[in-house]
């Protein structure tokens, strides 16, 4: 049907009820077709013939969106082209194959690649440097080399929830951690157009990886003083790393990479870098003399051109210590201590910080955990940290000289805070701790061997990324 095509004969023929499509050309515009569904859409595009001797059928969009006037100012340009000897539909076609073709070519490797590269730069919400250790570190031990070469759009929904079931079948807490480091990979795939839609199921994490129950294990004083002694048998830095996560509360990255520059005032004080913390945040340290003692024995005697940057625990000057599940599993048969990650330890010494009447905020400051403030006081109150936190420490640190050199007995805070305690609050029930046989990806679990529980660098929720493993 040819006909002058205006917004009130596309409304008057809208109304009518039919059966069948119904195209309008303009008489304005040669080419340019309005088409009329029965459904009610209606549709424009411009047809015409190419140099070639082709008919081509060119899509604008669809009305009222795209109104009379700019639909006919677009077929005016698309006619232009196609008297220029150029095929609008087969340019569109052949950069659509090239999107395609692009979106195949890149793999696995270079898409996790990519955005970890971009969540670590990023300008909002960037991660920090321990988080990103830990996701490089969840990806390289569970995603197997065989499927990183694969192209990305090639790689099929039951491959990605059978990998991440099977993690979470050996490693709970690896497996949950893993399942969301994936699923974010995954949505940041999409938006980018490699993939075409979300592989993973909605929903699907309870059935495939759902979150773990948090730890609550803590060493009594005699448990993490035969881990004290057990450490004597080790090298002088693998020592001072067990003894220091102790004494210091910090967690395994901060302690595994501290350098010759964060420790100021002759030994006395360890300050770590915002970077290097979970939230962010600078953390003060104090040392005091067991500290001291085995921070002398791993420094060195000169650092050269390395200067502040020179770490001290590592195998060289430039990387800090690694291979922490083969001491902790050391430790395990010296000591005689089953059951425990190296967390365990940072929840050990915030539960004597309790026992021994450190008040709540400055235990929580000691541990530079922000929990106790608000986020309008967090953005607020730039300070720094807090000196409460230094008091605390020093507390705790102390309480471990006397408990180790013999001058309180083991458990004595223990027994003094509880005995401070009304009597219905004086006991209470110490859980059962179940044996769980463990294995590395890739190989199942040897029966009658115990094994400690997951071993790793960092934490996901703080326990949970420990089931992630390393070596």
């Amino acid at each position: 049907m040819r006909v002058t095509i205006t917004e009130a004969v596309i409304t008057d023929l809208q109304r009518e009820t039919r059966t069948r499509v119904l195209d309008l050309w303009d008489d304005a515009v040669r080419g340019l077709v309005l088409r009329l569904l029965p459904s009610g859409r209606a549709t424009w595009s411009v047809r015409a013939w190419t140099s070639s001797g082709s008919r081509t059928s060119i899509k604008l969009g669809e009305h009222p969106a795209l109104r009379v006037v700019d639909a006919r100012r677009q077929a005016l340009i698309q006619l232009g082209a196609v008297q220029q000897g150029r095929d609008p539909v087969g340019e569109r076609r052949a950069a659509r194959d090239a999107r395609r073709a692009a979106s195949a070519a890149i793999t696995v490797e270079n898409a996790l690649a990519d955005w970890q590269r971009a969540r670590i730069y990023t300008v909002e919400d960037a991660w920090s440097r321990t988080y990103a250790s830990r996701v490089a570190s969840a990806l390289r031990v569970h995603i197997p080399q065989r499927l990183r070469g694969q192209p990305l759009r090639d790689v099929r929904r039951e491959t990605w929830t059978g990998l991440l079931a099977k993690v979470a079948r050996e490693k709970p807490g690896a497996g949950a951690f893993l399942y969301t480091a994936v699923s974010s990979w995954l949505g940041y795939a999409e938006a980018m157009g490699w993939i075409e839609t979300h592989p993973l199921p909605r929903r699907g994490r309870k059935l495939i990886a759902p979150h773990v129950t948090p730890r609550t294990r803590v060493l009594d004083d005699h448990e993490w003083l035969a881990v004290w002694r057990a450490a004597e048998r080790e090298p002088p830095k693998l020592r001072a790393f067990t003894r220091l996560l102790l004494l210091t509360a910090c967690r395994v990255s901060e302690v595994a990479d501290i350098s010759t520059g964060e420790i100021v005032a002759d030994g006395a004080i360890w300050v770590i870098p915002g970077e290097r913390t979970k939230n962010g945040r600078e953390h003060i340290v104090p040392f005091e003399a067991l500290a001291q003692a085995e921070l002398r024995l791993v420094w060195p005697k000169d650092t050269g051109q390395i200067g502040d940057a020179w770490r001290l625990l590592g195998r060289s000057p430039g990387s800090g210590f690694t291979g922490n599940g083969k001491l902790l599993r050391r430790l395990v048969e010296a000591s005689g201590v089953q059951h425990w990650t190296w967390h365990d330890l940072r929840r050990t010494a915030r539960t004597g910080l309790t026992y021994l009447k450190v008040p709540e905020p400055d235990a929580e400051a000691a541990l530079n955990h922000v929990s106790g403030k608000g986020k309008l006081v967090a953005t607020y109150d730039q300070s720094g940290p807090s000196a409460s936190a230094l008091t605390a420490l020093r507390v705790w640190q102390g309480y471990v000289a006397d408990v180790v050199e013999g001058r309180r007995q083991p458990g004595d805070a223990e027994a003094q805070y509880r005995a401070a305690l009304p009597e219905h609050l004086r006991y209470r029930s110490r859980p059962k701790i179940e044996m769980k046989k463990k294995a590395k990806p890739g190989r199942p679990a040897r029966s009658g061997k115990k094994v400690a529980d997951s071993f790793s660098r960092e934490d996901a929720n703080e326990d949970t990324a420990e089931a992630i493993g390393s070596d």
